[in-house]
């Protein structure tokens, strides 16, 4: 099984710490920023899911209007 959103959201939160208290935390800025990307895509691919599942449920197989 894969890594959850709400995993990468966790770690994005355990980096937002680092990265405000840790001298050195602007280090781990690309990493956060990577995490935010896979969050977003990820929401941004079951968005598009949940449209296909309704127009699928909404077909009636009469074919194309």
């Amino acid at each position: 099984m894969g890594i959850t959103i709400e995993q990468l959201e966790k770690n994005m939160e355990y980096l937002a710490f680092a990265i405000s208290t840790r001298p050195d935390g602007t280090v781990y800025l690309p990493i956060y920023k990577r995490l935010e990307k896979e969050i977003s895509e990820r929401n941004s691919q079951m968005d598009t899911m949940a449209q296909i599942m309704m127009k699928a449920a909404s077909y009636s197989g009469t074919g194309a209007t």
